[in-house]
């Protein structure tokens, strides 16, 4: 997914909107504000607009108070921060992007603890790495209120793997919420803060790839915060706030009583929703319940009883057994793991008289790759034949484009870089054949046509580390890493340094264009005030060289330098990113 462009201190920047849609969305802040206070909402009456997933949650987010806004690029989630920044004039918001996702989530939360509401975006990678931080904030608090917008990419059209962000979310045990539409998203919002505030934890509101690509109308006023709208800090920054061991069970019994008081109040919740009549029931869960509805042409249905789910973690224990047992047969349809199969399978297990439960763990529906209609469809007919569907889907047309298996933008010199690389690496005459690590972003591009020069792709972020142990292994082997600036300076530095100390025949090879090129062109942190060779220098390899851009010949020679060096050598390679200029005109 291409983004907009940004300003290089690590603020987002991007065009305004037009003068009177300014003045309408500031017009409707106001509004929603003064509701807020009143502990209503604009309703019915509200101005209605037709938005996408993302932006409905931007304008949700900033309606419901918030004024802090990080993120980490990726995708699907943080797309969410462009639209909070092309919105966030009416508001006076601060949106910043983080040089990593635990920073981008840190600087939520420390602006929460202070008194700021606030919002942190990430994708499932991005948020698979705050575990503990998540932790520390569920058993700590969050003061104001702490709102994790997170997008998961079912089918990894755009990622290096399927995650699902529910799991980890549920084992550092803070509530998660997965909106079936538009408008229930931007209620969502308002709900989730609310909670995030009473209960003093980090709310998660988990979106997919089908949704934030999804069309919609948006009542604005949707997301004012229930009971008014908070102002200042909650309560101190000490106290029950220190993560001690001393204090460490003390914080889990507390976080556990908000859990259960939450698990019973669920009950009430109005994102668990029974539709429909029938002997046989679907649960459907977040955005899956959209994609139902469109395969059956409406909801409810007289021949099948349909449960909406958008409270995900804690379950919503009442409401899933009690349809449960009032149905012959359960399918449950969700996007990712078979989450909420199988906390329906745990609550079913004491019960004699039950259901049978179908669903991801046992079939009919695949536990790979993103549920679309198509498969719903397939299953459906055979869950309940007699069931009357609306217009047929099919596989290919629900097929999306893979942005990773894009070529490089034409005119990059990154052609020419790769291209010189590989003969290189043929000419130069070495005792061992070189391993080639490499790394996602522009990096990646290397392991694609022509060149399918890559044997070991891991995880984003992760080629240095993997490169260190793969040398403790085969000590007599050169070991080459090529990645970008983005990626070293998020999770990279310590390793280097600790190549430099052991001075392992490494030669890392660093893109240097500046920002997130892949993702659209956020700015590397810091990358107008210190540049990236000064950076490495730091560390004092055996060798450093910088290669400007366009000097093919250059690159070769100090590539061949490098893989014949004593010890970590290394090779800056400036190149200027098209698409990030193209998008900031």
């Amino acid at each position: 997914m291409r983004l907009r462009g940004r300003d290089r201190s690590g603020a987002v920047g991007s065009a305004l909107p037009r003068a009177h849609r300014r003045e309408e969305f500031a017009l409707s802040v106001e509004l929603n504000r003064e509701k807020s206070e009143q502990g209503g909402a604009l309703g019915e009456d509200g101005l209605k607009i037709p938005v996408r997933g993302e932006e409905a949650l931007a304008r949700a987010v900033l309606e419901a108070g918030a004024t802090f806004a990080t993120g980490y690029p990726g995708s699907p989630g943080p797309g969410v921060i462009e639209h909070i920044h092309r919105l966030s004039w009416a508001v006076d918001a601060e949106v910043r992007w983080a040089p990593s996702p635990r920073s981008a989530f840190e600087w939520a939360r420390g602006a929460s603890l202070a008194g700021r509401l606030a919002t942190v975006c990430l994708s499932g990678q991005g948020f698979a790495g705050i575990y503990s931080s998540l932790v520390a904030a569920a058993r700590t608090g969050v003061g104001r209120g702490l709102l994790v917008i997170v997008g998961d990419d079912p089918g990894a059209w755009d990622s290096f793997a399927e995650l699902d962000s529910r799991v980890l979310a549920a084992a550092a045990e803070v509530p998660v919420f997965e909106p079936a539409s538009i408008p229930e998203a931007a209620a969502m919002v308002g709900e989730a803060y609310g909670i995030s505030r009473s209960y003093d934890v980090p709310v998660v509101i988990r979106i997919t790839t089908g949704f934030a690509e999804e069309e919609g109308t948006l009542t604005e006023g949707a997301a004012v915060l229930p009971g008014g709208s908070p102002s200042g800090p909650v309560d101190s920054l000490g106290g029950e706030r220190l993560s001690l061991p001393l204090s460490a069970t003390l914080n889990h019994e507390r976080l556990h009583a908000r859990l259960d008081h939450l698990r019973h109040a669920s009950r009430f919740s109005r994102f668990v929703e029974p539709l429909g009549e029938g002997k046989k029931g679907v649960v459907a869960v977040g955005h899956a319940f959209t994609k139902l509805a469109q395969v059956l042409g409406q909801v409810p249905v007289e021949q099948l009883r349909i449960l909406r789910v958008g409270q995900v973690f804690p379950p919503p224990d009442y409401q899933l057994l009690e349809f449960a047992l009032a149905s012959e047969a359960v399918l449950v349809l969700e996007e990712g793991e078979p989450f909420v199969e199988q906390s329906l399978r745990t609550l079913l297990s004491e019960h004699v008289q039950k259901p049978k439960v179908y669903g991801k763990l046992f079939g009919p529906v695949a536990r790979e790759g993103e549920l679309q209609r198509w498969h719903i469809e397939e299953v459906l007919r055979g869950f309940e034949p007699k069931l009357e569907l609306g217009r047929p889907f099919f596989p290919l047309a629900e097929k999306r484009d893979r942005p990773s298996t894009a070529p490089v933008c034409l005119g990059c010199w990154l052609t020419e870089v790769f291209s010189a690389f590989r003969e290189v690496l043929n000419e130069v005459d070495l005792p061992v054949e070189p391993l080639i690590v490499g790394d996602h972003g522009c990096a990646l591009h290397f392991a694609h046509r022509p060149w399918r020069a890559v044997d070991v792709l891991p995880a984003p972020g992760s080629a240095l580390g993997v490169a260190m142990g793969m040398l403790s292994a085969q000590p007599e082997r050169r070991v080459v890493v090529v990645t970008g600036d983005y990626s070293f300076a998020d999770s990279s530095v310590a390793d280097l340094l600790e190549a430099s100390v052991r001075q392992l025949p490494l030669t890392l090879v660093l893109l240097d264009n500046g920002v997130s090129g892949y993702t659209g062109g956020q700015p590397r942190s810091a990358g107008n005030l210190v540049a990236l060779e000064d950076l490495v220098g730091t560390a004092r390899p055996a060798l450093l060289r910088v290669v400007a851009e366009g000097d093919t010949e250059r690159f070769r020679a100090a590539l061949g330098e490098a893989l014949t060096a004593d010890g970590l050598a290394v090779v800056v390679v400036k190149v200027h990113c098209l698409l990030a200029e193209l998008e900031e005109e």
